[in-house]
């Protein structure tokens, strides 16, 4: 947001003094006041990429290039700059969309000629991306006269704003001509992916642009203007991957220029009679019947009637998130994807999304070596078969030796470090399906002697706690508008129907809980806002300190692909738990299956886990505990990555007092 009021901001000051020096420097009767323009046309989009896979897009493989073809349509605004330049402002719809292709290759059994053929494909990632665009141009004179009118170079500034965008991966086989997907008993040679709206989105993204004006002159110092330029962005258009993009644009439009003649003809005033003043009643009531009415206008005021807010102290019971302990890999390739860190790893594992962290999986169990002087790694390399990677164990010790050599840059020694390949893990995932077959194209890590997961972990906290009353009021507020209050305390925002007091719980977790909090809130209805803004000091609060908080506590005991044994580690972090909390608590299991495999051993497998726990627990603590059952949890992890889908092979604990 900042950047976007810098942008406006130096947009009209750059406009005040184009306006000034406009008026300083005009000739009065042959300078133009403005110039009015509406264009349109087509860019072609070129991408350039380096990722193999964004948000819900499959990873099939390294994106690099990609074009698409676009339209823009807008409207501009120009003020002369001095005898020679024009300063503008202009507004456009700009179509940025493409595809980015790339050719691959997997292995398939062909039923009728009884061998192993392999199939070449091409996936297509069609992005629809639609922007607002605001910039500021700058226009400066070539030539006078080419082909009937002058010729000019522009300069641009832009701020993009994305409208709604969406992509649709699709994979196409190229050969053999037999070849064809069953989906859903369906043979086809198209198949869709994924599509979706694209969430990680940049927004804004800035740019700049270049390029020649040709005008023609129309007449009556109008022109018809043919515009080639060149676009560049600033910003990768997701936030997640490095995806650039360019084009070259041809516009067509027609530019009017108003000006503005200080000589004007005038007429000597005619001398009126009496009889010339005379109104008739007429005449008197067409006038009265020509004066507007006048309607209240509306208002909106906010205010804060008062505020009785503490900060509360205390402890928190945390679980580590869960450690998903393999690098996966891409097919027939023994380097380590770029999606892993390889250098550092964070400050702290708490309030983190496990998904996003297994990025640090290396840096994180070398913590754990370091933590564990009599501790070592074992590396199993292992390889999704022969029939999709034919090197077989020379591919597995390859993948194994590069996790081998990464944990020797990070400070491992070497002979803490043993490797073992292997054709298969000693518990592969299901390669009925594809995404079973990437999860066993992979290096797994296990630990010796060294716990691999903190179950339990205390922490202190600071909290914001009480409530904030505003006064909402607003007047003459036209039959069909809204007025809403909101506050950053809060994501969602609260119809008001009329003028009332609004009591506001406040439950904000703090960084700094000595320092200043700012806090506002706010009305906003269709065509008006107001504003209070305020500050707590925060060291002046009072302060309460609460017993021990397990609101936030959730752990994650994850198992092998279609088993629901306890692990010893499991049974390691139960009884942890166990012997940690005092007598009363509820424990709330949910039992979490991946989508490899039917519904039926699915549903059979959560129940399995969650049984796992329950009974273990009770085996050691009979009568400490209650148990409750969820049977759904919507907050599953995605299952389009393979650490998302071994973090729902688990159980989640939760704990009610």
């Amino acid at each position: 947001m900042n950047y976007i009021r810098i942008l406006i901001i130096s947009i009209l000051f750059i406009s005040s003094i184009t306006k000034s020096l406009c008026d300083e420097f005009r000739v009065i009767n042959s300078i133009e006041e403005f110039g009015l323009n509406a264009r349109g046309g087509f860019q072609h989009n070129i991408y350039t990429a380096n990722f193999s896979h964004f948000q819900d897009a499959i990873d099939c493989g390294v994106f690099k290039f990609g074009n698409g073809l676009g339209y823009v349509l807008g409207v501009g605004l120009e003020y002369p700059l001095l005898s020679q330049s024009h300063l503008g402002l202009a507004v456009f719809i700009s179509d940025r969309s493409g595809t980015l292709k790339l050719n691959s290759s997997f292995r398939s059994y062909d039923t009728t000629l009884k061998e192993v053929i392999v199939i070449n494909t091409e996936n297509r990632l069609k992005v629809r991306l639609l922007y607002i665009d605001i910039q500021s141009e700058f226009y400066m004179l070539l030539m006078k006269n080419l082909f009937n009118g002058p010729l000019r170079s522009f300069f641009s500034l832009r701020m993009s704003l994305p409208l709604e965008p969406n992509f649709e991966q699709k994979e196409t086989i190229l050969s053999p001509q037999n070849a064809v997907f069953n989906i859903n008993g369906i043979r086809t040679r198209n198949r869709i992916v994924s599509n979706g709206n694209i969430s990680t989105i940049s927004s804004p993204v800035f740019g700049i642009g270049i390029g020649l004006e040709n005008m023609l002159d129309i007449g009556n110092n109008n022109f018809l203007t043919q515009k080639l330029g060149f676009d560049y962005c600033f910003n990768n258009l997701t936030r997640d991957v490095e995806w650039k993009t360019y084009a070259l644009r041809l516009e067509l439009g027609l530019r009017f220029s108003f000006s503005k003649i200080s000589e004007k003809i005038t007429t000597p005033p005619i001398e009126k009679t009496i009889e010339d003043t005379i109104i008739t009643k007429e005449e008197i009531t067409a006038e009265e019947s020509t004066i507007p009415q006048i309607y209240p206008m509306p208002q909106l005021a906010i205010s804060e009637k008062s505020r009785n807010l503490e900060i509360l102290t205390g402890n928190e019971l945390l679980a580590t998130p869960p450690i998903v302990n393999a690098i996966f890999f891409e097919r027939n390739s023994a380097e380590i994807p770029k999606f892993y860190e390889l250098q550092k790893g964070l400050e702290s594992y708490y309030d983190q999304d496990p998904v996003y962290i297994h990025k640090y999986i290396l840096p994180r169990i070398v913590d754990i070596i370091k933590k564990n002087p009599n501790s070592r790694i074992i590396l199993e390399g292992t390889t999704s078969g022969s029939q999709y990677e034919p090197e077989g164990l020379s591919l597995s010790r390859k993948r194994a030796e590069a996790v081998q050599k990464a944990f020797i840059d990070l400070g491992v020694a070497k002979n803490l470090i043993s490797i073992e390949p292997r054709i298969f893990p000693r518990v592969p995932s299901n390669q009925e399906f594809e995404k079973g077959v990437i999860e066993n194209q992979r290096v797994d890590i296990l630990v010796i002697d060294a716990p691999l997961q903190e179950y339990m972990n205390v922490q202190k906290y600071a909290e914001l706690n009480g409530t904030i009353e505003f006064f909402a009021d607003f007047t003459n507020i036209p039959v069909g508008h809204f007025v809403h209050f909101k506050s950053n305390f809060s994501q969602d925002s609260v119809l008001v129907e009329k003028p009332k007091i609004i009591p506001l719980k406040v439950k904000q977790r703090l960084q700094d809980d000595k320092g200043l909090y700012h806090y506002f809130g706010f009305l906003k209805s269709d065509t008006l806002t107001a504003i209070h803004k305020n500050l707590i000091e925060l060291s002046k609060l009072s302060r309460r300190q609460v017993e021990l908080s397990y609101d936030r506590f959730e752990a994650v005991l994850t198992f092998d692909y279609d088993r629901s044994e306890l692990s010893n580690s499991n049974k390691g972090l139960l009884k942890q738990l166990a012997e940690f909390l005092p007598d009363g608590f509820t424990i709330v299991l949910f039992g979490s299956a991946d989508a490899l495999g039917s519904e039926q051993r699915n549903i059979q497998l959560e129940r399995e886990r969650a049984d796992a726990a329950e009974n273990y627990i009770r085996s050691i603590t009979p009568k400490k505990f209650k148990f409750e059952r969820i049977t759904e949890y919507f907050n599953k992890y995605s299952e389009e990555t393979p650490q998302g889908r071994f973090l729902n092979r688990s159980i989640r604990i939760k704990l009610k007092r």
